[in-house]
């Protein structure tokens, strides 16, 4: 594996500062965003892309051909809608472009610190078998740390500590 995928250091000052952006967007978002019901989501009809043209096309024409739309149907807010429903699209791809990044940093930084740990490991090991004084205690810490639940019939190694699964996408 390879080692040091990403090396960066916040300052306390950029990472307050960074933070403070992100619930400054968080307040913003709030002006308008709503939070749905598991349930609530199931029942709703969605816009997607292949029913975005269709619902565009029934906008228009309904503001071009005022006396086909019916009195029950509210043009301002079907426009108000429509417009909201394609800027949060386009906020979303934003978001997620810096959520994959950010997403990739973690996991980056995250292997890169998770090997380092193994290599100490490895070198406390090593330290207890050359019988170096603490060694033994600080692997036993370590050791601890590592304990993996097996099935009945497997039988307990706590020489490596194990990996994590990764995260299916």
């Amino acid at each position: 594996m390879k080692q040091d995928l990403v090396s960066y250091e916040f300052t306390e000052e950029n990472f307050t500062a960074l933070k403070q952006q992100i619930n400054d967007i968080n307040v913003k978002i709030d002006e308008f965003a709503i939070e749905l019901h598991i349930d609530d989501k199931r029942e709703l009809i969605t816009l997607g892309d292949r029913s975005l043209p269709f619902t565009e096309q029934a906008f228009l024409l309904g503001t071009q051909q005022k006396a086909l739309v019916a009195s029950y149907i509210d043009m301002d807010e079907f426009g108000k809608d429509l417009t909201l429903f394609k800027q949060s699209k386009e906020l979303i791809k934003l978001l997620e472009v810096i959520l994959e990044r950010l997403n990739d940093t973690a996991i980056a930084a995250g292997a890169d610190a998770f090997l380092y740990a193994r290599q100490f490991y490895d070198s406390v090991k090593s330290a207890v078998k050359a019988n170096i004084p603490g060694a033994a205690v600080a692997f036993d810490e370590l050791k601890k740390r590592y304990v993996r639940n097996k099935g009945k019939n497997e039988e307990q190694n706590n020489d490596n500590p194990p990996l994590e699964k990764k995260e299916s996408e």
